[in-house]
């Protein structure tokens, strides 16, 4: 599940696009990372020290006398924040991409996460206060104790609604 959300997470964060045709024209693997390097318009060094390289490593990729470490490709993807590699095997494989959810059912799914955590608290803290206040007024000898704890009961259920 954790490939999943980094890819829909990568989807998300491609903020430079490229047209599709443009892509399917590269006629390799290697064209393919030059040209998501080339838009992104960042600097080697830049590249290089955010993927935990050296210049001199990075460099060498693309004299020929290196080779780009696949298990950091993802990473290269979000620092260059596009997925032109991606698209480009898919496109050679005969697959087209298609994001696993929309932004918006993305944000949708996060905040709705947030609701249900945010309520989980509220009903956490009603109950702390309500049954604290009944076991004060029953240690207290109040009469009215029993009455207290019908109201709170209904002010609950109301709450719930």
């Amino acid at each position: 599940m954790l490939v999943d959300l980094e890819l829909r997470l990568l989807h998300k964060d491609q903020k430079r696009k490229v047209n599709i045709e443009l892509v399917a024209s590269l006629g390799t693997f290697q064209e393919a990372l030059l040209l998501c390097k080339s838009i992104s318009m960042l600097e080697d060094t830049v590249i290089a020290e955010r993927m935990g390289m050296t210049l001199e490593e990075f460099v060498a990729i693309w004299s020929g006398d290196g080779y780009f470490p696949m298990n950091k490709l993802i990473d290269y993807m979000k620092i260059c924040e596009n997925i032109i590699p991606l698209l480009w095997l898919a496109l050679k494989c005969g697959y087209n991409l298609k994001a696993l959810e929309s932004e918006m059912e993305q944000e949708l799914r996060l905040l709705q996460g947030e609701i249900d955590e945010r309520q989980q608290e509220l009903n956490a803290l009603r109950e702390d206060i309500f049954g604290g206040l009944i076991e004060r007024l029953r240690a207290e000898g109040s009469k009215e104790a029993d009455r207290v704890a019908q109201l709170i009961d209904e002010v609950k259920r109301e709450l719930g609604k």
